[in-house]
């Protein structure tokens, strides 16, 4: 269904259009389920950082930094992105503010000498990591030398005073030049705009956490399991004198609100063997104009594996892999929203892969136009086309008018009426395309 607004003007006795648009769906992506929320992929943390230790007078003195007191960092993997899932237990959109950084290093860069690189975003924070392994139950290894992070993920967090130029959930992906972490930023990486809550790489989740899921592309990384990540976060707020409110693993952390801080320690994840399910077919959030579609796609490895295709959550299929892992599979769309989810289970573990997607008419106009004007009371041409063109009614109806049949090509599905307005003032325009499917 399409609506236009459009008016007559008693002064000049013209037709004024405007064009109403529809938000898109949102996005989901990756095996985890990036959506803010701790999955059981994730299994024990990776390092701890010990609850109540922000400072005071500080950020343990304000609700809305409240958030920052971090406690443990969770990751994991498939074969096409890293997760990283930290525990916000205090974290409410309506009443938290600051912003975040997670160091993601590899040990492609070291330096012993010269000035160590600091935050991306200006804070007070210096990277001089000479440590790693500071995980769950280990005894930090020292370096002679310091890794620097090969990223730093900034963001902001979606909170009180969104959406302007803080609180926003705008999320970059900074990467190391040899120099600065110039590079990426400008970019929101993360995804996360108009107080949404999940983005394309990062979700928040009140009472929850913060997640991340980070292709092995964006890094520049081919996934090789044993490849060790070593990573950091911290909570602060963005600020030139601003350092580090809490980090994990634990670090040096700002005894008050504006205190430099210098970072040390990284935890390190090795990258593991896991069981992977990939949908190439089809994309998320696309629309069909008819029920059938072929569903295509893959698992790795592909040793040992069973695999099932659900729609909707009520019907399951179970497609032959090939030789290579890949699988094809008819299925009937139902009318509206769509949900495939295929699952891979081996004994490395399950992955999965969704994809939302819609069925139903689709619609174009062509006209009236956006702006357009016309002298009354001559009518106005209504047209445009609609898909699938075969079995297919389009109604035209202005304001509470009786809808009107469109005339319709069914060969092509374009389709033609006209409406008169008899009064001046604003009109609504609304075109319908229907059949069985809704």
């Amino acid at each position: 269904m399409t609506k236009r607004s459009i008016g007559l003007s008693l002064a000049l006795g013209v037709l004024a259009l405007l064009l109403l648009a529809l938000a898109a769906p949102t996005a989901w992506a990756g095996s985890a389920g990036l959506d803010g929320l701790r999955d059981a992929a994730y299994g024990p943390a990776l390092a701890d950082d010990p609850a109540g230790d922000l400072a005071s007078p500080g950020p343990a003195d304000w609700d809305g930094t409240l958030w920052t007191d971090v406690i443990s960092l969770y990751v994991t993997n498939d074969t096409q992105n890293l997760y990283v899932f930290v525990p916000l237990p205090a974290y409410s959109h309506t009443q938290s503010s600051g912003s975040f950084g997670l160091a993601l290093a590899t040990g492609r860069y070291t330096a012993t000498g010269g000035a160590p690189p600091t935050d991306p975003w200006g804070n007070a924070i210096t990277l001089a990591y000479t440590a790693t392994q500071a995980n769950r139950g280990a005894t930090p290894v020292p370096l002679p030398y310091r890794i620097i992070p090969d990223f730093i993920i900034r963001g902001n967090i979606v909170g009180r005073d969104c959406c302007g130029l803080t609180d926003n959930g705008w999320t970059e992906l900074r990467t190391w030049n040899g120099s600065d972490y110039s590079t990426g930023g400008g970019s929101n990486w993360g995804g996360v705009s108009g107080g949404a809550l999940v983005g394309a790489h990062v979700a928040f989740a009140d009472g929850s956490g913060l997640e991340f899921a980070i292709p092995f592309a964006d890094l520049g990384l081919t996934y090789t399991p044993g490849d060790p990540i070593h990573l950091q976060f911290y909570a602060t707020q963005t600020g030139g004198s601003k350092g580090a409110y809490d980090t994990v693993p634990s670090d040096d952390q700002s005894p008050g609100w504006d205190d430099p801080t210098t970072q040390r320690f990284l935890a390190t994840y090795a990258l593991t063997v896991s069981q992977d399910a990939v949908l190439t077919f089809p994309q998320e959030g696309q629309h069909f104009v008819r029920s059938a579609i072929t569903v295509t796609g893959y698992v790795t490895p592909t040793g040992n594996v069973t695999l099932s295709l659900s729609l909707n959550g009520s019907r399951t299929f179970t497609p032959t892999l090939d030789a290579q892992g890949r699988f094809t599979q008819a299925v009937a769309l139902a009318p509206g929203g769509n949900t495939l989810t295929a699952t891979a289970v081996s004994a490395l573990g399950i992955g999965f892969d969704v994809r939302h997607v819609t069925y139903g008419p689709a619609l174009t106009l062509t006209s009236p136009l956006a702006e357009e004007h016309f002298f009354a009371p001559d009518p106005v041409p209504v047209q445009g086309a609609a898909q699938p063109a075969e079995n297919i009614t389009v109604t035209v109806q202005l304001d509470a008018d009786a809808p009107q049949q469109a005339v319709l090509d069914p060969a092509t599905g374009s389709f033609s009426a006209a409406v008169t307005p008899t009064i001046s003032g604003v009109h609504t325009l609304t075109v319908r395309a229907f059949n069985a499917s809704g």
